[in-house]
């Protein structure tokens, strides 16, 4: 009825009203959505009452939201599917508070990495009480058989990644991956943490 006001279509929205918009049948808020209706069949279209409300192209979106959720609740299913949530849990459980900044983020995180981002930004932290630390480069766990070791710019690597850029770079010294700076392997220092 009202895309037949909203056309012009005084003739056909009338006979569309007699057939199927009968007072007596309807809910009275239908019933007043239909009155408002036929003022603006009156009135026409290009009225700045109340009643021009009717013809806002976002009721469509609005009804087809509300569409969604009254199907889902008569259908028993939840309004965030299940898949999200567990999703979400897993996520908030490795997400620490350095995946929000762009210069801590590793490749090998799932968190840091590009579609589980989004739904990670809008996640909290988690606090952890024991933590582990990786390098950078390689991705393996530092500890005491894999060192933690300091370079002059303050970038910490694994013991075992260093080595490999040494060798790559032929020995003695190396690039830097983060500054490009070259470092020598005794201006190196190892890092305990406690």
């Amino acid at each position: 009825f009202l895309a037949l006001v909203a056309a012009g279509a005084a003739v056909e929205a009338v006979e569309y009203a007699r057939r199927h918009l009968q007072p007596a049948g309807l809910p009275e808020a239908v019933a007043e959505e239909a009155r408002r209706g036929m003022a603006l069949l009156a009135l026409g279209t290009r009225t700045s009452l109340p009643h021009a409300s009717l013809l806002d192209p976002g009721r469509w979106r609005r009804a087809a939201d509300r569409f969604g959720r009254d199907f889902l609740r008569l259908a028993g299913a939840p309004p965030t599917p299940p898949l999200v949530v567990a999703l979400a849990a897993g996520v908030a459980a490795l997400k620490t508070p350095f995946c929000s900044l762009p210069e801590h983020q590793a490749p090998s995180c799932p968190v840091c990495c590009g579609p589980i981002r989004g739904l990670a930004t809008r996640l909290p932290s988690c606090q952890r009480s024991r933590s582990a630390v990786t390098c950078r480069l390689s991705g393996t766990l530092l500890d005491e058989d894999n060192p933690p070791l300091v370079l002059p710019s303050g970038h910490v690597y694994a013991e075992a990644a260093v080595l490999r850029l040494e060798a790559a770079h032929g020995g003695g010294a190396f690039r830097d991956p983060r500054t490009d700076d070259v470092v020598t392997m005794g201006s190196l220092r190892r890092a305990y943490f406690l």
